[in-house]
């Protein structure tokens, strides 16, 4: 294996660049729905004769201590565009920038668009890669963007949930590709926190029309949950590490894609039987709470509660969306126990803007939500709402909250 040389005292960038001693390498960037490679992300490593190959990291630092970070990322940009060229390939090329290098003197330079033209590449075909937490001057980024759009280059902003992406430049610069940092990727099929701010990135990508790329993907559960999640595109070691192309672009794991269809159907299935366990627990408290006297509710609902499993809280609100009792839990459910940091509501909170009250005031019989944080718990819940009148005939809603268990 090639040693990479991480020692900055031994790397003379100036030889480097003046010489053009760098070489490309290509990750492919894989599209789940379509089983097959959609993009080439360019990446760039240095070699010298007393250094040995230099990383990335290394040689771009070196590179801005000695003032050369313009001519280094150009350079680097020439090396990824020829090579990739040679390829004669139909995938998108995604190219780095470094938006450090973006000013006012550079912005309206048009050195990346003739050097796409003079490579024979059409602009339609490459990914403009940024850091926007990276850029000195946000009026210049927002300038160059805006020009290359116009060219029609794609716009992608790199390393999304590291901890420097900045929302609001986000939606100022409106993307068309974001790309989830390794970061938020890393074990996230045992990390809630962090799949549901990956949902809310998927989320956020839709709303703006953009694509969602992984990044860093490594193994089986990431690349599956971050599929699930909303992944539009996979990247990452699980696949391919860059590589020097010569021809066609081969990955591993291939077949996980067969098994991503598999595991669609099982979340479907789960999710049709969590909707019919909830219908029928639904239908057997609304058999115990119809006709009831408002002053037994509490007592019939802690019955209920000891007979499901289950069940974390229920509860009753009035049609105003008033909660007319406690919310009463098993004695054996340890979500009887409080936290500081979150509440369990009582008799006389305000419901109504609750979404499963304002499923039912649409005119729903039935309301079951998807998973979620509750706010009474802190836990990972369902709640299924469902309405029925008491012995006055007036109308009241009961509400459950349940435990997403895998055998629900």
């Amino acid at each position: 294996m090639e040693k990479v040389t991480e020692q900055g005292n031994s790397i003379f960038i100036e030889e480097i660049v003046e010489k053009k001693q760098i070489e490309t390498h290509f990750q492919p960037i894989l599209s789940a729905k379509k089983n097959k490679v959609a993009g080439l992300e360019a990446l760039s490593r240095g070699y010298h004769a007393a250094a040995g190959w230099i990383s990335p990291v290394t040689l771009f630092s070196q590179a801005a201590a000695a003032g050369l970070s313009l001519e280094l990322d150009r350079l680097c940009r020439a090396k990824a565009l020829e090579a990739f060229a040679g390829l004669r390939c139909r995938e998108l090329l995604f190219l780095n920038i470094d938006t450090g290098v973006i000013a006012a003197d550079t912005v309206g330079s048009k050195h990346l668009l003739e050097a796409v033209q003079k490579a024979g590449i059409k602009p339609q075909q490459v990914v403009i890669e940024i850091v926007e937490a990276k850029a000195s001057d946000v009026a210049s980024l927002k300038q160059f963007i805006h020009n290359y759009k116009e060219y029609g280059f794609t716009i992608a902003i790199d390393d999304i949930g590291n901890g420097y992406s900045n929302l609001d430049r986000i939606l100022q610069i409106k993307p068309d590709i974001l790309k989830i940092d390794r970061g938020l990727c890393r074990d996230i099929g045992h990390d809630y926190y962090k799949q549901e701010i990956f949902t809310s990135l998927v989320s956020l990508s839709r709303r703006i029309g953009a694509l969602v790329v992984a990044e860093g993907v490594e193994t089986k559960e990431e690349v599956t949950m971050s599929f699930e999640l909303g992944a539009d595109l996979l990247q990452g070691y699980y696949f391919a590490k860059p590589q020097k192309l010569n021809g066609a672009v081969t990955y591993a794991n291939g077949s996980i894609f067969a098994e991503f269809k598999k595991s669609k159907i099982d979340k479907i299935r789960q999710g049709v039987k969590r909707q019919r366990v909830c219908e029928s627990v639904m239908t057997c408290m609304l058999q115990v709470l119809e006709g009831c006297a408002a002053e037994n509710f509490s007592k019939r609902l802690q019955a209920l509660a000891e007979q499901y499993n289950h069940m974390e809280y229920l509860y009753i609100v009035d049609a105003a969306g008033v909660q007319v009792t406690d919310s009463i839990c098993s004695s054996r459910h340890p979500a009887c126990k409080n936290h500081s940091l979150f509440q369990v509501a009582g008799k006389g909170a305000d419901q109504s803007l609750k979404d499963y009250y304002l499923h039912m005031m649409a005119g729903k019989d039935c309301y079951i939500s998807e998973p979620y944080m509750s706010l009474a718990t802190g836990n990972v819940c369902i709640t299924s709402s469902a309405a029925f009148t008491d012995r006055e005939g007036r109308r009241f809603i009961v509400c459950a909250d349940f435990e997403p268990r895998s055998d629900f």
